[in-house]
């Protein structure tokens, strides 16, 4: 099953404290679910018709998007997360302030004329009710809108929800600041990730 998904790209130091989370993870527990996956947070991921047409509209959709901040608020659980097979995955929470909600809205609006229906996608897999259903009815992932919680994931760990070491790992301080005056969108394949390009917000 092939994806697209437009990501925000942390960076600074919240991108080093990603990777230095994910080189952890993987050291102590191999093989956890997104733990490979570049540093990113998601403002859409759906599957889309494949070609240059999806391209344009989304760099077209962002000229009248302004550049903002980025403020994230500390480390965030996601308890039983079935969207991950069932691990409790660990995030890096972000405050979803009026111009970020402003970004995301533009970029499902810009994806949603190349939505595709297919079997495989596990967004789809999953009982959604009220505004998560109605998400994902419209723009293929469930996630758009005020109920959405912009974060930066780490990894999803299948241990005990009382294990040691993501009590650790959820214990940090995790407050960062960084200017998001890009996006950019990836092919997705399983676990592979394959960037498509990058592309810029409006400065002010």
């Amino acid at each position: 099953m092939i994806r697209y998904a437009v990501f925000m790209e942390p960076g600074g130091p919240l991108r080093d404290f990603v990777v230095d989370e994910k080189r952890r993870v993987e050291e102590c527990l191999p093989g956890q679910t997104y733990c490979a996956h570049p540093p990113h947070g998601t403002l859409i991921v759906a599957s889309c018709e494949q070609g240059a047409d999806l391209e344009s509209a989304l760099q077209r959709a962002l000229r009248d998007v302004q550049a903002l901040d980025v403020k994230t608020t500390g480390m965030h659980p996601f308890y039983d997360d079935a969207m991950a097979g069932g691990g409790h995955t660990v995030v890096v929470k972000a405050g979803l302030s009026p111009s970020l909600g402003a970004l995301q809205f533009a970029v499902a609006e810009a994806l949603r004329p190349f939505l595709v229906e297919t079997e495989n996608d596990p967004a789809q897999a999953i009982d959604w009710a009220g505004p998560f259903r109605e998400s994902l009815d419209r723009y293929g992932f469930p996630f758009v809108g005020p109920h959405w919680m912009p974060h930066f994931s780490i990894a999803s760990l299948k241990v005990p929800r009382g294990d040691s070491f993501l009590c650790e790992l959820l214990a940090q301080p995790a407050e960062f600041e960084f200017r998001l005056d890009q996006v950019s969108l990836w092919r997705i394949d399983g676990d592979s990730h394959q960037k498509v390009g990058s592309y810029p917000l409006r400065a002010e």
